[in-house]
């Protein structure tokens, strides 16, 4: 196998979106389009909401509607980075592979090859603290356990805002508990979310198998295997999303913001080797994006979650 020197290479602003861009647009959540996505947010982006505004008979006279009102919930981003260090052995192995495989769609060289791994790592990564940031599903608390800590995700925006319609729960889910345990959710469902198409059942992918499990008990083998829904609403399950957490709300009442404008240098990437400056046969790459969550009314949802 020859042996292949990675190019150098510093991206900002413009230059970085074609690495940066699929760190974040990759993440299961946004590619299945199952929140609202805001990719022009720089630092932070105030999101707002009407409230209280009715249609009444009409007057030749004005007066106001007191109860109107025009909430507002800030969307902060965090600035993130990846970097990573290789050997470039390792990486023009990896690379001859991809292009063995299929050269019709692998990176042009090393260098592209590099920054395209680091990125997938991203995206893996943004998508596990859009729901799991600073959130220990064990306990429903906003640290330590099962959280991350890249960024607070949306559990953990929905826990600090302690909504209405919350049903905590105790011990882990089950095949035999996991139908009352939806049933919950569905029944503390605000009336305006009711029936609603645009609202969604989040539950982890191991949380659904216990559901179809649940279901070909209760109901059949054959239903059970073939329920995508519960009570009319769809069932999603992000990757991200964790155990004993269920969420139902409507797909853009939660919202992931980030910058993909070009416009900001805290958006990067890099490739440095460092055979050019030290004689090691290594590579270095880095990916720096931003990224934030944000639940725009938290009394426009329902949700179960573990607390003990």
């Amino acid at each position: 196998m020859a042996t292949i020197t990675a190019s150098v290479g510093n991206y900002k602003g413009k230059l970085a979106l074609p690495y940066v861009t699929p760190a974040i647009m990759a993440a299961d959540t946004i590619v299945n389009n199952w929140c609202d996505v805001r990719t022009n947010v720089v630092g932070t982006a105030v999101l707002r909401k009407w409230d209280g505004a009715t249609l009444r008979a009409r007057t030749c006279g004005f007066t106001g509607q007191s109860g109107a009102s025009l909430g507002e919930v800030t969307l902060a981003t965090t600035k993130l980075e990846i970097k990573l260090e290789l050997c470039q052995k390792d990486l023009a192995a990896t690379w001859e592979a991809d292009l063995m495989r299929n050269s019709k769609f692998a990176p042009a060289d090393t260098n592209q090859a590099f920054l395209q791994y680091i990125a997938k790592a991203a995206a893996q990564d943004i998508e596990k603290n859009m729901w799991r940031g600073s959130y220990n599903s064990t306990d429903g608390t906003t640290s330590g356990g099962t959280s991350t800590s890249a960024f607070g995700g949306f559990n953990s925006i929905i826990v600090a805002g302690s909504p209405t319609a919350e049903t905590l729960l105790g011990g882990a889910t089950t095949a035999s508990n996991i139908l009352a345990r939806l049933s919950a959710v569905v029944a503390g469902a605000p009336s305006a979310i009711a029936g609603d198409e645009n609202t969604y059942l989040y539950m982890s992918p191991a949380m659904k198998v216990l559901y179809y499990q649940g279901m070909a008990a209760t109901y059949g083998a054959v239903l059970g295997e073939m329920v995508e829904s519960y009570a009319g609403y769809k069932i999603v399950t992000p990757r991200g999303m964790p155990d004993d957490t269920f969420i139902l709300s409507p797909w853009n009442n939660l919202v992931f913001g980030t910058d993909l404008t070009g416009t900001n240098v805290d958006v990067a990437a890099a490739v440095v080797d460092l055979n050019e400056s030290t004689l090691e046969d290594v590579v270095r790459g880095m990916v720096a994006v931003t990224a934030g969550c944000a639940v725009v009314d938290l009394n426009s949802l329902s949700v179960a979650r573990r607390a003990s």
